[in-house]
């Protein structure tokens, strides 16, 4: 369970998920590819930065947190991203918490659009919502690009127990009462395969691999 440090009550820590096995990248570690000349989990540490987090937590390898204030990894390593959540949510102090996939293309503007939520959203009393889910516009929910109130998550981890190994996020979050938030598809795009890197990149104006393999620097 995390322990809430009494600070404003509008505060807000920040949980990147970095310990996934990029299998759908052909095995390489998603979180360390380049986009722009910085590392992808750097893009979404930086971001939580300057939107304010009071605390960045990274979940994965020793090697993706060198930006955060927290590096934890998920037991078992490579359990998923509801693992990664349960771990990361023990470090949380903030009243909320943001929960962020490492591989988003866009995290200033994913940062941007949650933390107007998070302004406009205040005063919030404990009968309100439990957080903001951004819907993309395919009305899929972006469970790793979202603001949960921090007792409510820790709580549906803690009710779910040892299942959030290799478990869905939704099994355990579905529960919880979200506010949805209906932004634009390509606005929530993550970075999973070689194909959406390579576009990720000649968005960039960067030139990929022809696998979508880091651009040599």
């Amino acid at each position: 369970m995390y322990e809430h440090d009494h600070g404003s009550e509008s505060s807000f820590d920040a949980i990147v998920l970095a310990g996934g096995r990029g299998s759908r990248l052909g095995g390489i570690d998603k979180a360390t590819l380049e986009l722009a000349g910085e590392r992808l989990v750097d893009r979404v540490v930086r971001a939580s930065r300057i939107a304010g987090a009071a605390q960045i937590i990274v979940v994965g390898p020793d090697s993706a947190g060198s930006g955060a204030d927290v590096v934890l990894r998920e037991r078992p390593e490579f359990a998923g991203p509801l693992a990664g959540i349960a771990a990361g949510i023990t470090a949380v102090t903030a009243p909320w918490v943001w929960v962020l996939a490492c591989d988003l293309e866009y995290p200033e503007r994913v940062c941007t659009v949650l933390g107007k939520d998070h302004v406009l959203a205040e005063p919030r009393s404990a009968a309100e919502a439990d957080g903001t889910l951004l819907i993309d516009g395919t009305g899929r929910p972006q469970w790793l690009a979202a603001s949960y109130r921090s007792a409510a998550l820790a709580d549906a981890c803690d009710n779910i127990g040892d299942e959030v190994v290799d478990a869905p996020v939704r099994r355990a979050l579905q529960g919880l009462r979200l506010r949805e938030l209906h932004v634009p598809t390509a606005l929530a795009a993550d970075i999973d395969t070689p194909e959406s890197l390579a576009k990720a990149r000649q968005r960039a104006g960067q030139e990929p691999g022809a696998d979508g393999s880091p651009a040599s620097s």
